[in-house]
């Protein structure tokens, strides 16, 4: 799956078609050459499918789902990609899998096709999971594909109930509780014993890159509701929850999400408290008027948990999917000071601020990356094992790096390939004095 990517992401890419000549069909139908190719519109949802068999399909059998996802940016995004693609371009379906956040729309319009136009020859008839490879794995081997085909199906099964808290302790960091809990599902459960047993090595990430250049992050419509299930877990064991902390969403106007200004407007945000170590968070993306008041993906975490500083949670691009079941990991005080002291660094609680961050590949954890700030401070790398290299010049194996004492303030952080310097991506933060800014840095726009 894509993006620190556990869980199948039913994304949306391209956009709209260019230099094209529309043609007045019949029926209400249009039709399009595009560079020679033939393409033929939906009615139910505007879309331009290279198969005709699968626009009448969609127009006849999924009509409502079809424009229930013309409706929503992204979802019209990932339905023009996919309608470009055959259910065996692997290559077609896999790229539009890494380059767009996913949405509910999508989930219903893929859980229809499935089910109405499996042998209309339609791009989106299959649930996506991970890039080119994986896709083609899954199609292509005894079971799995049969597998595949009932998963998509089933909408509840591709969004289920987020993990209990035992399931979540158990299956952190290899499921992170953002993947699909309800195991139990046959659908489900079939679909797992072929993503990691026979298609294990095509489908559990490889630094796939070919997504650079081509994500995109649709802005989504103005009113729509977003829905996180937030647990966080400690970033030494990676299991015991952090527990005892609060939550709060920050708009555009408060960058530093003071919680005083963020509880005061509750039309935008929630503020969730919570002592089991999940909090569940509503916000509501404002009408465009409303210049600001959009929620961009910061978060502000509060904790009374002994020994945890107050975090500030970034996520790139920022979270489209909803309901979205999030795992983190937090950085205890006593951990920074440990690994600081080793590298011969003294923290600063009082008045400086640091940066922690994890690279992600198109479709999984990313070595070779290399990440500088503005103001040029000294960005530390973990190793392959337990331990930093001071003197590394790009991520690990294990794609994590930090900066302390940082003076606070806005700040660019940017990402490149260190073998191309190819650019991964740039990402606008806040450092808070006492703070710990967490960061995935996933391929941008």
């Amino acid at each position: 799956m894509s993006g620190a990517r556990t869980s199948v992401a039913l994304l949306a890419a391209c956009g709209a078609l260019s230099g094209c000549r529309q043609i007045l069909g019949t029926g209400g139908y249009g039709v399009r050459e595009d560079a020679g190719v033939v393409l033929y519109q939906g009615v139910s949802d505007g879309v331009s499918y290279t198969a005709k068999s699968c626009r009448d399909c969609v127009d006849q059998s999924c009509a409502r789902e079809a424009a229930a996802c013309a409706g929503e940016p992204a979802c019209l995004a990932m339905a023009t990609c996919l309608a470009k693609c055959s259910p065996d371009d692997h290559a077609c379906r896999g790229q539009c899998n890494l380059t767009i956040p996913g949405t509910p729309e999508m989930t219903a319009l893929i859980a229809c096709e499935a089910s109405a136009c499996s042998e209309a020859g339609c791009g989106a008839s299959r649930a996506l999971w991970g890039g080119e490879s994986c896709d083609a794995c899954l199609a292509e081997r005894p079971g799995c594909s049969e597998a595949l085909l009932e998963f998509s199906k089933n909408p509840g099964e591709l969004h289920p109930e987020p993990c209990s808290t035992s399931d979540c302790r158990a299956s952190v960091p290899t499921c992170g509780c953002d993947a699909y809990s309800s195991t139990e599902a046959p659908t489900v459960s079939a679909l797992l014993e072929c993503t990691t047993g026979i298609c294990q090595s095509a489908c559990s990430g490889s630094s796939d890159w070919t997504c650079l250049g081509s994500v995109q992050a649709p802005v989504p419509a103005p009113g729509k509701r977003l829905d996180l299930h937030l647990s966080l877990v400690q970033a030494d064991n990676f299991t015991t929850p952090v527990s005892s902390f609060s939550v709060a969403a920050c708009t555009e106007l408060d960058p530093d999400c003071v919680p005083d200004r963020i509880a005061a407007d509750a039309s935008v945000i929630a503020v969730a408290p919570t002592t089991t170590g999940t909090a569940e968070l509503t916000t509501m993306d404002a009408p465009p008027q409303a210049l600001g008041q959009r929620f961009f993906g910061h978060l502000l975490v509060t904790s009374s948990y002994l020994g945890y500083p107050g975090a500030l949670l970034y996520f790139f691009p920022p979270v489209r999917q909803s309901p979205a079941w999030i795992t983190r990991r937090l950085v205890s005080r006593n951990l920074a000071d440990a690994t600081a002291r080793n590298i011969g660094v003294t923290l600063d609680w009082t008045s400086k601020g640091g940066v922690v961050f994890s690279s992600t590949s198109c479709d999984g954890i990313a070595p070779g990356v290399h990440v500088e700030l503005t103001g040029g401070e000294h960005v530390y790398y973990f190793g392959d094992a337990v331990g930093v290299e001071p003197d590394a010049g790009a991520t690990s194996s294990s794609g994590l790096g930090f900066v302390p004492n940082l003076v606070p303030g806005a700040r660019t952080v940017t990402a490149t390939l260190k073998a191309s310097g190819q650019l991964v991506g740039k990402y606008q933060i806040q450092v808070v004095a006492g703070m710990i800014t967490h960061l995935i840095l996933n391929p941008e726009p």
